[in-house]
């Protein structure tokens, strides 16, 4: 692990980009800065989107001798806000994700009288004048007094040291930050990815009520102090101290966390180590021995011990290669100095077992140095702060070239690659000896040529090295992906690709302006990561990525979203809410019956397309204001999801991007007005696959073809648009809202006010459906209608409530869609006919039995008239007028195709509008498939008026 303290991470503006900058959303998300100071004025500031951490910088920056001088405490919100509060800080409410825990460690106690404080009498005299007084320990500790109204505070904060190795016994982790809040510490633990507010909240109380920390630091708004401004209390500077590249994984946090009382390190025995063979060590001895010199013996011997105990090598061979490097080099320092390295490497490591411990005593006994209690107590990493690892140790004592064949032979011989920032080797031309380097000192890859005892760089590959890789193997199939933190020297913040395939990968970089070499870049790549997984650097995680419920071996697999048992009162609370929502939809009770059926089943259709069965998506279209996208978000509160479930139309306005959506979650997705997307074709293909496949689309990636799955039902809200394709209509369920049933602006600000806060409660609902379904997966063989029906009717008689009437509302589905397509029909006609008429046609003579002929200007003419002017014209080109007899052939589905989708062609538009289809007319010489209608009937349709 990585660490540097201080300086790196003092400066604001890069504490905050690592707290807030690890967001993105379709919506706005804001970060609040809050400032108080005992005369209880506030100041409030938000600040919007990923500009934030500038933008809070310099605020603090221009007001910092205001704020200062006011003697302000100046806080910062930890968390997102998915919406910025109109008046106040906002709640634990505006927060809906996040991927960072904390603590607030105070050492305080609260005293009458400054006398009872055990500190010195100047001291207390300084504190009697300026009403503080301080002094700074060894690593961090610190003694203090201030005052706080009549009484008086003393603070006595322990060593840096003593705070971690207690975190690390009581947790099993370390913190990725530590900031000196002026007179505690803040511990700030950050996750592999993003985690939903609730599991964030009960991982966060956990952590507190272990750690003894403040609990008022449970609450998900909670702000600590700002580093980079003052803490009035004892007039010190809010600094980072201490920056770790440690990560958690949520899912193993909870499982130390909640599910045993105590976590409990797991060690590893002899059988799991490694014994190194005589040749191997003498090799390793050989190539350390060069660089084993006066002022760099400590470092190196706690690097390589690190490394080992990476590569699970049997410390006892460890200590072989340490003695002979003593031996060999005439090293005057104590050798049980140099061996304490071993022990704490190993410790460290979790490796450290009892017998472990006995085999290595019975080394130190033999070589009649004493036993190993106490010795990993002389190491201190303070031997190589500042240090990358042994490569940087290397280059200072036998050069760069010489440096990098070392590390290579290391690498080679141990089997694995260094865990410090040292290079990361993989051969690429056994004959030519050339090999791809990722230098993560330097942080850069090239390709370069074992020549002799050296390694020659040749070309340089690639700005920056990826420091860290991630492999992704999905159980369910499909290509595997990789996710890599790629750093340059030159970039504020590095960068985390992916998951994605090496392509993708390439890809961004070529985007970004890192690749240098382009023809070598793609095969060096592939290299170097698979030279992270080879040598075991990488981290691989058999996962399924995407949240959701999944069918595995017969059994409900949750992914990414934590099963909760709910009380009664929460069930009780969350049914009584929807009971008044149900009021609130009352004139349209039996489409509200129907959605909330559909969004108790919906996370699970992805399952019910693994069982050959699948679920239609909803499709819901009318005036505005008819609360169409409120129970779209209804549905999402069910299952307690974000912001991110809720995209706009532009989100799937192209294959790919529609197919990034759908792979994204097995939790339905509310798209707002998908616009012209339902009108594309290849849309709308994907979309018809989706709804009844598990695959959405498929693409080649590197040569092979690969399959996007469909996971996320679509929940489409609109207010104008409405599918034309008559088979994607098969597939939805949709469901149309008319002007009448628009809701009053009073009422609509009154929801707003009074229901809308209040849809967390029905979190409660989805938590009992998943609970059930996954314990009882045969379920889900019923259809999905009548499930939803009976889960509400149980739920109902579980908490005691009467199984309300509107829950076996139906709705029936109303020929409304197809006559919307009967009447675009319509309106095509009676505007192509008349763009013909006025195209062709000048003025119209009609002749009349007894007045002769007669002139009319062509506007003068009916449109009775028109239609048969334009028929006998022959200027509809798939129109043919017989006598009384109206012949329209396929081109007319074509000419339609642009309207209405396609909805199978000549024969259900005949059917749909009532008229014959034929499939032989005679038409010329040829025999064609056509529509037959009576003259009167077309006219009757065209103009419904004048039949």
């Amino acid at each position: 692990m990585c660490v540097t303290k201080d300086k790196s991470f003092s400066n604001t503006d890069r504490f905050l980009e690592l707290l807030w900058g690890l967001y993105a959303s379709d919506k706005p998300i804001y970060y609040e800065v809050f400032c108080l100071n005992d005369k209880g004025k506030k100041i409030i500031e938000f600040f919007k989107g990923i500009e934030a951490p500038e933008k809070a910088t310099k605020w603090l920056e221009r007001n910092f001798k205001r704020l200062a001088k006011g003697k302000y405490h100046v806080y910062f919100g930890i968390l997102p806000r998915v919406r910025k509060p109109e008046k106040g800080r906002g709640t634990a409410k505006d927060v809906e994700m996040g991927m960072w825990l904390w603590g607030d460690l105070d050492f305080k106690q609260s005293l009458e009288k400054l006398e009872e404080a055990p500190v010195p009498e100047e001291s207390k005299k300084v504190a009697l004048e300026k009403g503080y007084w301080y002094e700074e320990k060894e690593d961090y500790g610190l003694v203090g007094i201030y005052r706080s109204g009549n009484k008086w505070v003393y603070v006595s904060r322990p060593r840096l040291s003593e705070v971690l190795e207690e975190v690390r016994e009581k947790l099993g982790i370390e913190p990725t930050i530590v900031v000196d809040s002026g007179a505690g510490y803040h511990l700030y633990f950050k996750l592999k990815y993003e985690i939903e507010a609730s599991r964030l909240r009960r991982l966060e109380e956990k952590i507190v009520d272990i750690l003894k920390a403040d609990p008022q630091s449970k609450d998900l708004a909670r702000v600590l102090r700002l580093p980079g401004s003052i803490n009035p209390r004892l007039n010190r500077e809010v600094k980072v101290i201490q920056f770790t590249d440690s990560e958690i994984d949520p899912e193993e946090l909870e499982k130390n966390l909640l599910t045993t009382k105590k976590t409990t390190v797991e060690y590893v025995g002899v059988s799991r180590l490694r014994e190194l063979g005589e040749e191997e060590i003498l090799k390793i001895v050989e190539a350390v021995a060069k660089a084993y010199r006066p002022g760099w013996r400590q470092s190196i011997c706690l690097f390589l011990s690190g490394w080992c105990a990476k590569a699970k090598i049997d410390p006892v061979s460890v200590a072989k290669i340490i003695k002979l490097l003593y031996e060999k080099t005439g090293d005057t320092d104590p050798l049980k100095m140099r061996l304490s390295t071993i022990v704490y490497s190993y410790k460290k490591a979790n490796l450290w077992s009892e017998d472990v411990k006995e085999r290595f005593e019975t080394l130190l006994d033999m070589w009649g140095l004493g036993r190993v209690s106490g010795l990993e107590s002389a190491i201190s990493e303070e031997v190589v702060k500042g240090k990358s690892g042994l490569q940087e140790i290397f280059e200072q004592v036998i050069g760069e070239e010489q440096a990098l064949e070392t590390i290579r032979n290391l690498e080679t011989i141990l089997g694995v690659a260094s865990p410090f920032r040292d290079s990361i080797f993989e051969i690429l031309d056994y004959e030519k000896q050339l090999y791809a380097v990722a230098n993560l000192r330097r942080l850069v890859v090239v390709r370069a040529k074992r020549e002799g005892n050296t390694i020659r760089y040749k070309e340089r590959v690639t700005v920056g090295a990826p420091t860290k890789v991630t492999v992704y193997v999905n159980p369910l199939g499909g290509l595997t992906k990789y996710e890599v933190l790629w750093e340059t020297t030159t970039r504020p913040k590095p960068l985390i690709i992916g998951p994605a395939p090496i392509e993708d990968i390439y890809d961004r970089l070529k985007a970004e302006g890192l690749i240098i070499h382009h023809r070598l870049a793609r095969d060096v790549l592939n290299a170097i990561i698979e030279g992270y997984i080879r040598k075991g650097r990488a981290e691989i995680r058999e996962e399924i990525e995407s949240p959701g419920f999944y069918l595995v071996n017969e059994k409900i697999a949750t992914v990414r979203w934590e099963l909760k048992d709910v009380s009664k009162e929460e069930l009780k609370e969350a049914l009584e809410f929807l009971n008044e929502l149900a009021k609130w939809y009352g004139s349209v009770i039996e489409r509200f019956s129907l959605i909330i059926k559909w969004g108790i089943i919906s996370p699970f259709a992805y399952v019910y397309k693994q069982k050959k069965k699948w679920i239609p998506w909803l499709y819901l279209y009318g005036v505005s204001g008819t609360g169409k996208t409120t129970l779209g978000k209804i549905v999402l509160n069910i299952w307690g999801l974000s912001v991110r479930n809720e995209k706009s139309g532009s989100s799937i306005d192209t294959v790919a991007r529609l197919g990034h959506v759908l792979s994204q979650t097995t939790f339905p997705t509310l798209i707002n007005e998908p616009g012209g997307a339902i009108y594309k074709e290849d849309i709308v293909e994907v979309m018809k696959s989706g709804i009844e496949s598990t695959v959405a689309r498929g693409k080649y990636v590197r040569g092979t073809y690969t399959e996007i799955p469909s996971l996320s039902p679509l929940i489409m809200t609109s207010n104008r648009a409405l599918p034309r394709d008559d088979a994607l209509i098969r597939r939805l369920i949709v469901l149309r809202f008319s002007y009448s049933e628009k809701h009053p602006e009073d009422k609509i600000k009154e929801f707003e006010v009074k229901v809308k806060p209040q849809f967390g409660k029905l979190s409660a609902i989805g938590y009992y459906v998943a609970k059930r379904i996954t314990e009882k997966p045969e379920l889900l063989e019923e259809e999905w209608n009548s499930l939803a029906t009976k889960l509400l009717e149980e739920m109902y008689r579980e908490v005691g409530l009467e199984v309300p009437e509107w829950i076996r509302k139906e709705y029936i589905a109303e020929e409304n869609i197809y006559e919307d397509i009967r009447e675009a029909i319509r309106v095509f006609l009676v505007k192509r006919i008349n763009e013909e008429y006025s195209r062709f046609v000048g003025k119209v003579i009609i002749e009349k039995y007894e007045e002769g002929e007669e002139h009319l200007a062509r506007s003068d003419v009916d449109f009775e008239d028109r239609v048969k002017i334009v028929l006998e014209n022959k200027l509809l080109p798939w129109a043919i007028l017989r006598k009384d007899t109206i012949i329209i052939t396929s081109a007319f589905a074509s000419d339609l195709k642009s309207i209405i989708g396609d909805i199978g062609g000549l024969r259900s538009i005949a059917e749909l509008l009532g008229w014959e289809y034929q499939k032989s007319v005679k038409i010329g010489k040829r025999v064609l498939a056509a529509i037959r209608v009576n003259i009167r009937d077309f006219l009757g349709f065209l103009s419904p008026e004048t039949t």
